[in-house]
Parts: C-alpha cells; structure tokens; sequence
C-alpha cells in the first residue's frame, strides 16, 4: 500500500502576509533555509490573490525569513517521504502559483535577503524584478547534483533572462553564484547594502509612494483613475 502524505496543521503560519500604502510583502517563513512545502505553496497562491483582488495593492513583493536565505527551494524531507503521484501533483500546482505570480498584473519584486537557490531562485524568476541585498548569499540552480533539473519553471525562465546556451552552461554545472554575477547575467536588477534583512527590505525596495505600478496598459485603467491622471497631467 502506497504511503500517504500527511499536510502539516493548516494553522501553521508558512508565509507572513502584511499590506500597507499599496505594498503587499509576502515573507516565506520556515528558517532557516525557507523551504517551501505544499502547505507553503497552498499559502503563497492565496496570498498572491489576495494581493491580486486588493485594489489598494500595486505592488507586491516576496521575500525571506530570517538572514540566510531567501529560499533553498523544495522540502527535501516532505518529497522523500511522498509518492510519486504526489510529487507530481505538488510539482504540478507550484508551477499553477509561478505562473500565477508571474501573470498577475500587479508589479511583483522578489526582495533576495539571503541564499536563493534551486526552487528558490524559481520563485525569484517569476517576480518581474529581482534585487538583493550585498552580501548576503549565492544564487544557482545546482539541482543536477541531485540528478534531476529545476521541475518549477526555471529552464524556461532562466533561458529568457540570460540566454539558451548561458542557462544550459548554469544548470548543467549547477554553478552557484554571486549577486553581482547575477546581475552581470540580467538575473538581478539592483543591488542594496544593508546591516540586516529587515533594514533590506525597509529600504531596498523604496517604493514607499507607488502611484500605478500595475504592469496593465493605460486603457484598462479604471474610469476614475483614468480621470486622476489626466488631472495631474493638466496640471503639469
């Protein structure tokens, strides 16, 4: 009989989900390494549309917990004591939420306070800027030392950002790397001093007055801010 993996207490708090002057920040929250598990992913897609459907959210950002890591990618411990339907089925719904992150049309940035590595730097890659904080850890995709390849989007969104040959080179190596490496590859866009994670991502991101960061095009735009902007314009 097939061994049945048993989700952990529904009530445990896998992702912190804060709001405030237009910014959602999601804060994967397993230290050290931010793992994340189906229960984590579960949390992270309700977060995304809930910051999706908050009209008073433009921007939103996904970090880590803690000073080390940002994300080391799948629980290990939770996928070896699954089976392989469920593997799949987990792998299968953590790319649904990437996708998901990926498309919303609010601006999302992953805010990269620590490691970001395999599913890790995945989620990253479906953010649609990526900054870091000096210093404060590598970033690859060294799943081939486990023998298998990145199984949540990182093949195909590595190779947008930095090219086919440069992403075959990266994942069949596993190379992990620096951030000022990964922003001479495209995968960073900005790199911040900071003391710890918390000043990070109090002043990393600086968007403390975002006015219309959404990624939707002017015409769909509602009515009423259609109006508010045609009045500063006017008033230029």
């Amino acid at each position: 009989m097939a061994t049945q993996f048993q989700t952990t207490d529904p009530k445990l708090n896998l992702v912190d989900y804060r709001a405030e002057r237009g910014i959602a920040v999601l804060t994967l929250n397993d230290p050290p390494a931010n793992t994340y598990s189906y229960d984590m992913m579960q949390q992270i897609d309700a977060y995304i549309l809930q910051a999706r459907m908050d009209e008073g959210v433009e921007v939103i950002v996904i970090t880590g917990s803690g000073e080390k890591f940002f994300c080391a990618g799948a629980n290990i411990s939770m996928l070896a004591n699954v089976t392989p339907e469920f593997k799949y089925y987990f792998c299968l719904h953590a790319n649904e939420t990437l996708n998901r992150l990926e498309q919303t049309p609010k601006l999302v940035i992953a805010a990269i306070n620590g490691h970001c590595v395999g599913g890790g730097l995945e989620v990253a890659m479906a953010a649609d800027i990526r900054i870091a904080r000096r210093n404060a850890g590598k970033m690859g995709l060294p799943e081939v030392t486990l023998g298998v390849l990145p199984g949540t989007g990182g093949t195909q969104r590595l190779a947008r950002a930095v090219g086919k040959s440069r992403a075959i080179e990266l994942m069949a190596t596993g190379e992990l790397f620096s951030f000022e490496k990964g922003q001479e590859l495209g995968l960073i866009n900005q790199i911040y001093d900071a003391e710890n994670g918390a000043e990070f991502i109090g002043t990393g991101y600086g968007l403390r007055t975002p006015v219309h960061h959404s990624k939707q095009s002017h015409a769909r735009r509602r009515p009423d801010q259609t109006r508010r902007a045609n009045r500063r314009r006017d008033s230029l």
